[in-house]
This record gives C-alpha cells, structure tokens and sequence, in this order.
C-alpha cells in the first residue's frame, strides 16, 4: 500500500473531506486548503475505490468521519456523483451534504458550500452526542437499578436463607476408614481441589466424636500469597457425627488461587476421628502432615467444597458463631456475628417504663434483627442471655427504624457478666448493676443507618449478656417506633496460633 493510499484511508477516518471523480481531484485541490482534504473517487467493480490523487486507489469500506461535500465541475459526472452519495449514506455517514456541481473557476459558491456543509455536520454531529449522552445516562440508570435489583435479591436471599450454593466436589467418606489428629499436634493440611473464586463452605467427616474439652481448629489459606482467609475454632463437644460445615463470612472472589484446609487439635484429652476420602492419585491432593508435608496416606480427606456467587454472604443461621469468623493475621481479631441460637433467646427486662400490650422485644429471623420498641416515656431494655462469646473485646451494631413515620430513636448497647435470669433487675445505671458496662446514646433518624460501638476495657473469659435499649429521643410519642438492632457483631481477642 503507498503512502497516499494510506493518507487517503487515514483523511477517511480523521478529516473533513470533500469528495470528487477521479478527474477533479487537482482543479479542487486549487481551492481547498487544511484541514479539508479533497479526496478522489472512481467506480469499481466492487463498488467505488477513493485516493488522494489519480495514481493510488483504496476500496471505500467505511463512512467518513466527516463528509463536507460531494461534487464535481462535470455536468456528465451527476449519475456517479448520485450513486456515490448513496454508498456514503449505506456506509452509515451521519451526515452527507446533497451533491453539487460547479464551474471551473466557482471558487466563491464553491467555499460557500463546503462552509454550510460544516456548520450542518458539525450540527448533526451535535445531535448525535446529545443522543450517545441521553441513551449513556439511560444506560447508567439501567445499570443502577441492576445493582439495586441484586441487592435486593442477595438481601432476600440471606434473609430466607436460602443462598445459592452448589457442590463443587465431594470425597465421599471410606467406610472404616479414619484417623485421629493425635498423631502430630501440628495436625493435617490438605489442598482443595477447585479455584477458589466462588468458595462458600467446605465440609469435613467426622466419625467418632470426642468428648473432651479440646477444641478442634480449622484454618483456610491461600497458598500463592500465604494469606489466612478465614479460621473456625469449635468445641469438641459442638461437632456432630457425620459431615461438619465450615461457612466462610463471605463466598471468596478476585484472582483465583490455590486453597489449603489446615486442621488441628487443641485441648486435653483425645481429638475426633477424621475419615478419609476416595483414594488420590496425585500426591499433592491426599491428605498431608502440616509438620513434615508427606502424605499420612494415599487418600484424601473426605471432604465437601461449597461454591456459590463471589461476594455473596451466606445465611446468619448456617453455623455458630465460632464457625464464621474473620481472621486478620496481624491483629490477631476474630470478628463473628451473634448467632441465631443466641438472638431467638431474646427477652424484655420488666420495669415500670416497659409496659406494652404487644411483644415489644423479639427477635425477626425472616430480617436477622432485633425489635426493641421503645416506650413513649422511658426506656426499654432487652437481654440476649449469654450472647457475648469470651474473650470479646468490643461489641457493635448497626441501627435503624423500620418505619418513615416515627420520631427519632435513641439506642445504646451494653454487655453485663453477671446472668439476669429473674430478668427483674433494673439497669438504669452502671451502679445499680457493678458488672453493667454499657455505650453512649446514639439518636437515629428514620430512614438512616447508623453503627454503635462498646469497647470493653477488660476481656471477659466467660460468655456474658447482652443488652439492648431504646428510648424516644423526645420523649411523647413512641407511635411507629420500629427500633432495630441488626449485624450484632463481637471482636474476639485470642491466640489462633
């Protein structure tokens, strides 16, 4: 291909030009000047061929960018310059002045003409975007209300519990066939066998349960870059017989990479008994010791994986409370909701202020939230019985009122070590009850969502209740009052190493 090919296809593409028969080219050249660029045509046998001059040709595949004119000095050339006009517009030119033919020596009706052609095109070129940017803010809003729309399915979802999940693989369970992690305190490591782009859960099978008070303490990593994604720490008296369900906070997504389960023993007396899979023919997928790296046998673990849509959050109820958890492996932090087992068990403390003729406190499965309606003049105060796990160094929440017509709310949070069982002590004041520690007030406008925090000074080694309040913030109508408390969230503080 020759240079002026190239500049012809090149003017095509990026310039104003102005079309003319092959045998114009150099008379319009005398009138033409930068950036308009006079651009020849002929017929050819697969249509018409353009150039920037007589000696070079390029088959015309595309709309110019730019069409300031189509003529000629030729009063026989009419029919081709018709039938060229009518190639540019099945091209898809936006815009195509209508032909036009001129003397020889028209230089002023000439420059007049490609000037109106400029200011229509540049017109109809202003259109066009105005449309591109209408039909891009339609666009944007579709793509909104898209997002909107998977929210609100992945919210519907975790609230009936019912996330999306298949199974990614299985290795059934050898009848028999087992082990006991007493051999090596390090414990045992074995690589899952799918990406982990989409992991939700895996599963392991137990066949002879413990008794004892060890805990057993399940880690995810991820190999290529060494990262903790997650860790569960379970009694042995917790476990069940049969397969037992690890449930990440959420399903893992980004760059895929390679998973390693890593399970071990911590505790007094004798571990659980593991059964072994289907057996493996690659080495690298059997069931390995965490301490030496070899094999302990030619199976792998029996094991489940569970993969479901990157980034969703499977269901609160799925396992308990120790079994979602967040690890960071700089602080040290596990991070675990309050479980559903805990929340059902919601009650309302009796006092004066809290008298109601409906159930005022309660516990909304199909929402993962906490009611606590408050009084018109006082507080209420609800009680989750031992839903702080040990070792819990803050306790948080996010608040809202559930309905655009009440007043504003105030809420606060509180955690107390010493059992209410009578659920008649009052808890106005931290010194009507020692062990009460309890947050500021933190007043929530309808329709917004707000977040508290209690950060207890001292650890409490033991499980401890929870406590939940509300008053109006102007005391006087409590009508629609609709306080939630929902994500009830504890930050464990403790040794995962």
């Amino acid at each position: 291909m020759t240079t002026q090919i190239k500049q012809a296809a090149l003017a095509v593409a990026s310039q104003p030009c102005v079309f003319v028969p092959y045998n114009d080219i150099e008379i319009i050249a005398e009138f033409l000047y930068p950036p308009i660029v006079p651009i020849g045509f002929r017929r050819s046998s697969g249509g018409f061929v353009i150039a920037a001059a007589s000696e070079a040709a390029v088959p015309l595949t595309q709309a110019p960018v730019l069409c300031v004119g189509v003529v000629s000095f030729n009063k026989d050339c009419k029919e081709d310059l018709k039938a060229f006009r009518e190639s540019l517009i099945s091209l898809g030119a936006r815009h195509v002045p209508p032909l036009a033919i001129f003397e020889k020596n028209d230089a002023l009706p000439l420059a007049q003409y490609v000037a109106s052609a400029l200011i229509q095109s540049n017109l109809s070129l202003a259109s066009y975007a105005s449309i591109l940017m209408s039909e891009l803010s339609q666009l944007r809003r579709a793509n909104e209300e898209l997002q909107n729309n998977f929210f609100a399915v992945e919210a519907y979802l975790s609230r009936q519990s019912i996330q999306p999940a298949d199974l990614a693989f299985r290795s059934d369970a050898l009848e028999g066939a087992g082990f006991s992690l007493d051999f090596d305190i390090d414990g045992i490591i074995q690589i899952l066998p799918v990406a982990s782009t989409g992991v939700t859960a895996a599963s392991i099978h137990i066949i002879e349960l413990s008794h004892d008070e060890g805990d057993l303490l399940v880690e995810l990593n991820s190999l290529e870059d060494g990262r903790r994604l997650a860790i569960w720490r379970v009694p042995s008296r917790d476990l069940n017989s049969g397969w037992n369900t690890f449930v990440l906070p959420r399903a893992l997504y980004g760059i895929k990479r390679t998973l390693q389960l890593s399970i071990r023993y911590e505790g007094g007396g004798s571990s659980p008994t593991l059964s072994l899979g289907t057996p493996q023919p690659i080495e690298q997928f059997r069931v390995r010791s965490a301490r030496t790296g070899s094999p302990i046998a030619s199976n792998s673990l029996a094991l489940e994986v569970w993969a479901g849509l990157p980034g969703f959050s499977p269901p609160e109820w799925s396992t308990p409370w120790h079994s979602i958890t967040k690890y960071d492996t700089h602080t040290g932090m596990v991070e675990a909701r309050v479980s559903e087992r805990h929340l059902s068990k919601v009650f309302i403390l009796d006092s004066a202020d809290a008298s109601f003729d409906f159930n005022a406190v309660q516990y909304l499965k199909s929402e993962g939230e906490v009611f606590v309606h408050p009084p018109a003049y006082g507080m209420t105060t609800a009680i989750i019985p031992h839903g702080l796990p040990p070792d819990a160094v803050r306790i948080s929440a996010k608040l809202a009122i559930g309905n655009a017509k009440s007043a504003d709310i105030s809420f606060s949070i509180g955690v107390c070590k010493t059992s209410n069982e009578d659920r008649k002590i009052p808890p106005e004041t931290s010194s009507g009850m020692p062990d009460l520690v309890c947050s500021e007030w933190k007043a929530v406008k309808p329709g917004a969502i707000e977040e508290i925090n209690l950060f207890l000074k001292e650890k409490y080694h033991g499980w401890a209740d929870i406590y939940l309040f509300t008053r109006m913030t102007e005391e006087g109508n409590n009508d629609f009052a609709w306080a939630r408390f929902r994500a009830i969230t504890a930050l464990i503080q403790q040794d995962c190493s």
